[in-house]
């Protein structure tokens, strides 16, 4: 398998999603002026943790879906359904990015291997979950909720309400993208008698649902500087996630459904950063203001 095919696979370019939040969770303990430095061998696992989780995760929705992909006109191209790469090549990188993952939380501390098991668990369960509850997007949004709280953890050793909340912004929003997404795929959806909120409630509502997902993330990542007490700079994160909200909001009520993709993208790749960014924000007032 070539990086071109690898990359078709795990769609590395996306983990812009979930990376940045990750980030946010372990440097909270700092920004807050409660953790030590540590050293870069501690960043470089928990790097690793998150990427491999990904493209474990990533690649087992693949394997999964690859009957579904080859039906679906918008899907038909992945690399499974093209027969660009082997089933037994696919299962053998869910199973070693698997074990790395596990590997990489157990060599950052106990309580970053203790909650491990729990998103590995649902990031496999979730491709299923289409097939019987119109609620696979808050599976996937759990997946990417465990980020912020295990980097969180994996500085300081243990779960704080303000790393839940958090991972409750990235839940939330993760969602509300994913739900948005998913209007890509409402007709073919119900032809294949597969699950969506889209699918399920119709364009409409699914897109006022995903609006008060995007609201609520934008109200928990509020929430974590009221809880820690963060300074005034932390603040841009959610003042951030809100213009990205109410600008991406307007392209979709002018466009129409051939923007979601490019929309998707770049919102779900701006509000991770925006977090990323009100944290480090917090980080540079503690340490020079």
């Amino acid at each position: 398998m070539n990086l071109a095919t690898f990359d078709r696979l795990v769609l590395i370019k996306s983990s812009v999603f979930g990376a940045p939040y990750t980030l946010a969770g372990a440097l909270l303990p700092f920004a807050a002026g409660q953790a030590r430095p540590v050293g870069w061998f501690l960043w470089m696992w928990v790097l690793l943790a998150f990427f491999s989780l990904r493209f474990a995760g990533m690649a087992f929705n693949h394997l999964v879906d690859r009957e579904i992909d080859a039906k679906n006109p918008r899907t038909s191209q992945r690399p499974l359904p093209l027969d660009a790469v082997r089933l037994s090549d696919v299962r053998r990188i869910v199973v070693f990015a698997s074990l790395l993952f596990i590997f990489s939380c157990a060599m950052i501390n106990g309580a970053v291997f203790a909650l491990s098991p729990l998103p590995l668990l649902i990031a496999l369960i979730y491709p299923y979950t289409k097939r019987w509850t119109s609620f696979c997007h808050l599976v996937l949004g759990s997946v990417l909720m465990m980020g912020p709280i295990m980097g969180y953890a994996a500085i300081s050793g243990t779960v704080s309400f303000a790393a839940l909340f958090l991972g409750l912004a990235s839940c939330l929003s993760i969602v509300g993208n994913d739900i948005i997404y998913a209007c890509q795929d409402i007709a073919f959806d119900r032809k294949e008698g597969l699950h969506s909120l889209p699918a399920r409630l119709g364009p409409f509502a699914a897109l006022l649902l995903a609006r008060l997902m995007f609201s609520g993330a934008i109200v928990a990542m509020t929430a974590v500087g009221w809880k820690l007490e963060l300074p005034i700079l932390y603040y841009l994160g959610p003042l951030g996630a809100t213009a990205t909200f109410y600008y991406y909001d307007r392209v979709l009520k002018r466009g129409n459904i051939q923007v979601i993709p490019t929309a998707f993208f770049r919102c779900n790749a701006l509000f991770s950063l925006w977090a990323l960014v009100g944290v480090v924000g917090a980080l540079i007032w503690h340490m020079w203001l």
